[in-house]
């Protein structure tokens, strides 16, 4: 994950949408979709290829001034462009860029190449090599086995969008079951809200994305190479589906304060190693998920290279359920209520704190789909703290296409936080109103 300048990332802009118009203005076969994308597709007689992406402009706004010095109004453009190439029976090649280019704030600058990989499948086996995004949940908001991927939490806490990381898998479809193994040989770091981003939760003058890695000891401030991997067993068990799984890496989903005799407290992740489950189950149209997993921490530095752990960070295990239900009427609209929970376990109260923001959270919220031509959909959710009672996330949202490959987006988010010093305390009793207009091609 990459940082642009403006100009950097608007010709990016500019160079995308001219190779993307040159494609679909040569070799379109597709009505424009805006919901599934538009696929424009080149047949030679050994190359396939398939591009679509998208383009839009970001308005956010914070509602109550803070009387800090932060941005509370936001202007960005991003974009997403996907393609794959297949190259007859050898192997397909698939690719995803994103970027987003906030013209207030720098901090919010990111292009990612999020995914860039081969991928070959010979009989049984699928070997993939490349820029991987990996996906272990289904869960709404709490999905505490999705741990692979660093993430940008720049809008979503429970949410946030993913970066790629280089990995090589190898999958092997077996009578017992689907295996899965994996070597992470590198790491990269997550993106926090910058210190001029209403949505940081870091003290004044504290830059969260200054971290570090800590590997056998010693850190490193920047990417390197660091062999890890996982395996992972997954298989249908009638109409549920149950996965197993084990993974080594550098957990940047969870991270610790260190002090520098040098640059005083720092933020950086460490050597995990995770063990869980999660499953599936469709029964008779009642959905239910549910995600387990252990995790142990490699807490290990040397005090002589000048630093030292400020709070060790323990062994806990996390676990999560979830249930929907969907509700058809006879105008063809769709209700689907929703609930989900999580709770952190091993840990006392004060040490759950500093371990999730969700560490004992109740989910609350429904979609409701209206099925047209438009694709709309509203959204109302609330996330609530069971152990603090004064924290909760509310939000609504709702979306729809118009002009065939256009989409109208927008939301509002409500924060309480009356707990002293609990992690949304400087966005106490304040609001967040989104809109997003995004055009597909």
């Amino acid at each position: 994950m990459l940082k642009y300048s403006k100009f950097k990332l608007s010709f990016f802009v500019v160079l995308s949408l001219s190779l993307s118009s040159f494609v679909c203005g040569a070799t379109s076969e597709e009505v424009p979709n805006p919901v599934q994308k538009t696929v424009q597709k080149l047949h030679t007689p050994f190359v396939e290829s398939a591009s679509r992406g998208s383009i839009g402009l970001e308005s956010r706004s914070f509602l109550s001034p803070d009387g800090l010095p932060t941005i509370d109004q936001n202007w960005a453009l991003n974009g997403l462009v996907e393609s794959d190439f297949t190259f007859g029976s050898l192997f397909k090649l698939k690719n995803q860029l994103s970027f987003k280019s906030d013209f207030r704030d720098p901090s919010r600058q990111v292009f990612s190449v999020d995914e860039f990989y081969l991928d070959f499948q010979k009989g049984i086996f699928e070997f993939q090599v490349g820029q991987q995004i990996f996906n272990w949940s289904s869960a709404e908001a709490f999905h505490p086995a999705d741990r692979i991927n660093a993430r940008n939490f720049d809008g979503s806490f429970e949410n946030g969008s993913k970066f790629g990381i280089p990995a090589v898998t190898l999958g092997a479809q077996l009578p017992f079951g689907h295996l899965q193994l994996g070597l992470l040989p590198m790491h990269f770091r997550p993106q926090f809200p910058g210190p001029l981003n209403r949505l940081s939760m870091a003290p004044t003058g504290f830059n969260p994305n200054l971290s570090s890695f800590i590997v056998d000891g010693e850190i490193y401030e920047k990417w390197d190479l660091d062999f890890k991997g996982f395996i992972k067993w997954s298989q249908p068990i009638g109409s549920s589906d149950l996965s197993l799984f084990a993974l080594w890496h550098n957990d940047t989903s969870r991270s610790f304060v260190f002090n520098s005799f040098s640059g005083g407290p720092q933020i950086a992740f460490v050597e995990a190693f995770h063990a869980g489950m999660t499953h599936r189950w469709d029964l008779e149209g009642h959905l239910l998920k549910t995600e387990v997993i252990y995790s142990e921490y490699k807490n290990k530095l040397d005090s002589s290279l000048g630093f030292w752990i400020q709070e060790p960070i323990k062994s806990m295990t996390t676990v999560s359920f979830g249930y929907e239900r969907s509700f058809e009427f006879s105008n063809g609209h769709e209700l689907v209520p929703l609930l989900e929970t999580q709770w952190v376990l091993g840990l006392d109260r004060d040490e759950r704190f500093g371990a999730d923001l969700f560490q004992r959270d109740l989910l609350v919220g429904a979609r409701y789909l209206f099925n047209g031509l438009q694709s709309n959909e509203f959204r109302v959710m609330g996330i609530f703290d069971l152990e603090r009672s004064k924290e909760a996330i509310l939000s609504v949202s709702y979306e729809q296409r118009f002009l065939e490959d256009w989409k109208f987006m927008t939301s509002l988010r409500g924060f309480y936080s009356s707990e002293p010093q609990g992690p949304l305390e400087m966005l106490d009793h304040d609001g967040m109103l989104q809109v997003d207009v995004v055009r597909y091609f």
